[in-house]
């Protein structure tokens, strides 16, 4: 019955895809932290500093921790193709990476493979994304160490991929994630953290 409903789940989720358009960045209002720019702010959201500063009338450089600022919504659609054998790997990578981990925590680790997908800077395909290697090596731990071959994905793991490829994204954009305990990389511990769902953080 279970494998049933998978099968049935990934036509629907496939015919989906090929109708729909996923948006790239949605509106969102950003309250500053401590250290904040409004250069770092463009560049992590996406979007053009100047249109940043003219959607919340900003004369100068300034803002100042507790300020709000409206990040403007992306006008281009950007569509992802998805293959029954992207879909495979989408939620065996979700339940390598997040098998134990909430609901929550499943849909967001969905959602950083789509935002790469989506993003100029990685490849234009989920199976990609998932096996892309910079400097040799595999951006995905799971795929380094064979665990994704191994895993089986949990209902829930093809419930958050299919959330994700509806819109769903409780990053908010991020590219990268991580665990916070096992982390080693001074680079990835660098980048900007916008949530933390479960053991991960989420980040630009």
């Amino acid at each position: 019955m279970f494998k049933k409903w998978i099968s049935l789940s990934i036509c629907f989720i496939l015919t989906c895809l090929s109708m729909n358009a996923v948006e790239a960045v949605e509106s969102v209002v950003y309250k500053v932290k401590k250290g904040d720019t409004l250069w770092h702010i463009a560049k992590m959201n996406h979007v053009d500093l100047y249109q940043l500063k003219r959607m919340n009338n900003l004369k100068g450089d300034l803002i100042y921790p507790g300020d709000m600022l409206t990040i403007p919504k992306a006008r281009n659609k950007k569509e992802i193709q998805m293959s029954k054998k992207d879909f495979q790997w989408f939620v065996k990578i979700i339940e390598a990476e997040a098998g134990g981990e909430s609901f929550t925590g499943k849909v967001a680790v969905a959602s950083v493979v789509l935002n790469r997908v989506l993003h100029k800077d990685y490849p234009n395909s989920v199976t990609d994304v998932i096996f892309q290697k910079i400097n040799g090596v595999y951006q995905f731990s799971p795929v380094g160490d064979g665990r994704i071959h191994k895993v089986q994905p949990s209902n829930d793991s093809y419930k958050a991929a299919s959330q994700a490829l509806k819109g769903t994204d409780p990053t908010k954009g991020a590219l990268f994630f991580y665990n916070p305990t096992t982390a080693r990389s001074k680079w990835i511990r660098s980048r900007v953290v916008i949530r933390e769902i479960g053991s991960h953080h989420f980040a630009y």
